[in-house]
């Protein structure tokens, strides 16, 4: 792995030493950037439509092979509804 060879453990450090970042911030995103994976608009619209908080919220509902299904499904609405809501409107929209 890159990672040990460069003498980092961690991505984040991997990251942090090519770049002008800090290590702890890069591992606190790693597992949002893994969940992204299966999910192209959610990751396209983070940072224009979605912040990191609808995110976590969205990663919080997707507990169960259904839940996934329908979120990889429907990943338009849920962006359409950060877009045109507020936060909590958009927690209400994604409890409907």
């Amino acid at each position: 792995m890159v990672t040990a060879e460069s003498g980092q453990r961690t991505i984040g450090q991997y990251v942090a030493a090519r770049t002008n970042s800090r290590a702890v911030d890069i591992d606190r995103f790693t597992p949002t950037t893994k969940w992204l994976r299966d999910y192209p608009m959610f990751e396209a619209a983070f940072g224009a439509e979605m912040t990191q908080a609808h995110l976590d919220h969205l990663r919080k509902l997707d507990s169960d092979f259904e839940t996934h299904t329908n979120l990889v499904r429907d990943q338009q609405i849920f962006v359409d509804a950060a877009a045109g809501c507020s936060f909590a409107g958009f927690e209400q929209a994604c409890e409907a």
